[in-house]
C-alpha cells in the first residue's frame, strides 16, 4: 500500500507579518529551497529574499505534527491567504505586503514558470509551454509549481516573471 504525500502549510515571516504563505511537503524546508534559489529565480519572493542577510523565520502553520493530504493542504492554503487578505482589507487581491500571487494562468494571462535543475534555470512563458516541452500534462507542471518542493529529478519549480513580454 502506498502512502499519500503529506504536506504542511508554511509562512515566511517578516516580524509578525506573514510575507509568503505556501504549502510544501513535510519532508522539506520551504525556506531552504527558496533561499538556495533566490539569486537565480526572478519573482517577488526571491527579490525579497535577496534583500535579507539570512533566511526569514519559517513558521509551520499547520501540518507539522499532523500532516495534511494534498487536497486538504490546498484548501487550507487558499483559506489562509484569503483570511490574510480579508483582515488587511485587500480581498480578493493579496495585501500589498504579500509576496504570493493570485495567478491562475489561462488564455491571455499566462503563468510563466521556471525549473531549477543543478543550479541552471529553464524558463517557459506558460505552464502549457513547459508541459509541451517536457512531454507531460499541464496539471503535472501546475502541481509542481504549486507544491513548491523538489521533484523526482531533484528540480525545484517556481512561478517567474513573464520574460516573453520583456
Amino acid at each position: 500500500m502506498t502512502r499519500d504525500v503529506e504536506y504542511k502549510i508554511v509562512e515566511l515571516m517578516d516580524g509578525d507579518i506573514p510575507r509568503y504563505v505556501t504549502m510544501c511537503r513535510t519532508t522539506e524546508s520551504f525556506v531552504d529551497l527558496a533561499w538556495r534559489d533566490r539569486h537565480i529565480v526572478d519573482n517577488p519572493l526571491m527579490r525579497w529574499l535577496r534583500t535579507l542577510d539570512e533566511p526569514p523565520p519559517e513558521k509551520v502553520l499547520l501540518g507539522d505534527s499532523s500532516p495534511l493530504a494534498r487536497r486538504a493542504a490546498v484548501a487550507v492554503l487558499r483559506f489562509r491567504r484569503e483570511s490574510i487578505a480579508k483582515m488587511s482589507g485587500s480581498w480578493p487581491e493579496p495585501p500589498d505586503f504579500a509576496l504570493w500571487q493570485v495567478h491562475r494562468g489561462g488564455r491571455g494571462c499566462r503563468r510563466a514558470v521556471c525549473r531549477v535543475r543543478d543550479g541552471a534555470v529553464e524558463r517557459w512563458p506558460s505552464v502549457e509551454a513547459a508541459a509541451k516541452a517536457l512531454g507531460t500534462s499541464r496539471d503535472s507542471i501546475a502541481e509542481r509549481v504549486e507544491e513548491e518542493h523538489t521533484d523526482t529529478e531533484g528540480s525545484t519549480w517556481w512561478e517567474t516573471e513573464d520574460f516573453s513580454s520583456k
